[in-house]
């Protein structure tokens, strides 16, 4: 598994490597020459695209690294809430979108790996903003339980059609970026996470 895992990153390396080349010499002639309006449209085109394979190879790097994790105690309430704030501090949200936090100012503790439980709230909470093209409210409510804790994400978005639910599972789900060893589906609209809590 390691040896699988040292040689994806090679071939992505060789892989990102000329990617990037070719990126920059696109921007860069855009630069230097005088282009029409097809043209410019034409080189955002390669830009963007060349964005998209750069994280399709993220991607695939994450995948086949060996993954390990730090759990330690933390406020589980404060994590998420340092998320949001983040989340909202995103130009494009303006007065497009509501982030409603469902949850008071008591600590809520459980055992964690705080950088990796903070990306999957941001992947979830990104999933929810692009599945709200038009804008929308995001709910999320933090439950606590006697061992646990329950965190819900729900938005007032388009949802999922059947095709999408069925591979919303998937590790390369060009749909939704979420973590999805972490969260599994509730509903069209919603996402759950549920995390072993102290109390």
């Amino acid at each position: 598994m390691a040896a699988l895992g040292r040689l994806s990153a090679a071939i992505a390396h060789e892989i990102r490597q000329p990617l990037t080349a070719m990126a920059g010499a696109v921007k860069e002639l855009a630069r230097l020459v005088p282009l029409e309006e097809d043209e410019k449209h034409l080189v955002n085109i390669v830009s963007r695209e060349s964005e998209r394979l750069n994280n399709i190879i993220t991607d695939f790097l994450n995948y086949s690294r060996e993954k390990s994790y730090e759990f330690q105690e933390a406020d589980v309430r404060n994590l998420l809430d340092e998320t949001l704030m983040l989340m909202e501090k995103k130009p494009e949200i303006g007065a497009k979108y509501q982030i409603h936090r469902a949850f008071n100012g008591h600590e809520m503790r459980a055992r964690v790996d705080a950088d990796k439980i903070k990306q999957v709230f941001w992947n979830l909470c990104d999933n929810a903003l692009r599945a709200m093209p038009d804008g929308g409210t995001l709910t999320v409510k933090l439950e606590q339980h006697p061992f646990w804790l329950r965190i819900a994400f729900r938005d007032t978005g388009i949802g999922l059609d059947p095709r999408q639910r069925a591979k919303i599972l998937s590790r390369f789900n060009p749909v939704l970026k979420a973590a999805q060893a972490w969260a599994s589906p509730s509903s069209i609209r919603s996402s759950r996470l549920t995390v072993a809590g102290s109390v």
